[in-house]
């Protein structure tokens, strides 16, 4: 079973953005996305701006796409009416293959605004709060046998795993939609994509995103891994054994500090970054 929501306005004044829980028979207010998932649709993201956002809480994956704009509709002051969508369902293969495709789908909609354009036909001005969606639709876009077959289900490597950041651009959105049509997601619990406009690095960071892009991020151009660093290394050390050794001890000693001490705590996490954001450009 797949819960859709969708959150708009309509053109009259009294008709402000809400969100809306669609269902085979209807559709009812609601005050927003389930508990579990507010911080997704609130605070980990900025609403005005098309962000993606994948997550994976309490056996249930979440798909949003907001700030959708259809041409020409505006509102009673002539502003853009923007629309946004979220999928829930139970956590599967098969519907984390599809919210991977309708992800990386959004994030190239740039250049294939297939489906955006199809979202913004399902949900049309009218209706007791001044918009409405069409269910069916909707629910269309994440049936499995609409899947391209292009998405493949490789398992990450080990530098893959690790939660990284980037500073928003049209390469790294492409970067990222690569990433997610050819590879499988962590199976860890919690926020694992969010590509958005104006948002810290730091809320980020106390999320655990697993891939991050936002225009406030400090990395341009590329991926930049952030603390904190699992205690295994997972690159391969050329230099031999004992050199590996000895940079791991680093790690673990740097983590023992911390967790003593706050004492020059930014100082040695920007050093454990940069060590290891170092070796893995090393490796590319």
């Amino acid at each position: 079973m797949v819960e859709i929501y969708i959150r708009s306005r309509g053109f009259e004044q009294n008709n402000g953005y809400c969100w809306l829980q669609l269902t085979d028979t209807g559709e009812e207010r609601v005050d927003g996305l389930p508990t579990q998932f507010e911080d997704e649709s609130i605070h980990l993201i900025y609403s005005e701006s098309p962000s993606v956002v994948l997550s994976r809480k309490q056996g249930l994956l979440l798909l949003i796409i907001t700030a959708i704009q259809p041409d020409g509709r505006k509102d009673f002051s002539a502003r853009t009416i923007r629309i946004s969508v979220a999928f829930i369902a139970e956590d599967s293969e098969e519907i984390e293959r599809v919210f991977r495709m309708l992800a990386a789908n959004a994030l190239d909609e740039e250049d294939n605004p297939k489906l955006t354009e199809k979202i913004a036909q399902a949900v049309t001005l009218g209706g007791e709060n001044g918009f409405q969606g069409n269910f069916q639709e909707l629910l269309g876009l994440v049936d499995s046998q609409n899947t391209e077959e292009r998405i493949q289900n490789q398992p990450l490597s080990p530098e893959q795993t690790l939660n990284k950041l980037a500073k928003i651009s049209p390469d790294m959105k492409r970067l990222l939609a690569e990433e997610l049509r050819e590879y499988c997601l962590p199976k860890t619990e919690g926020v694992l994509v969010v590509s958005t406009g104006i948002k810290k690095e730091e809320t980020f960071r106390n999320a655990r995103v697993w891939r991050g892009l936002s225009s406030l991020v400090k990395s341009e151009d590329q991926w930049w891994i952030y603390y904190p660093i699992p205690d295994f290394y997972p690159f391969p050390e050329p230099e031999g054994f004992w050199e590996s050794l000895d940079f791991k001890f680093k790690i673990r000693l740097f983590k023992f500090l911390l967790g003593i001490t706050n004492f020059w705590e930014a100082w040695l996490i920007d050093l454990i970054e940069s060590k290891v954001n170092l070796k893995a450009q090393d490796r590319r």
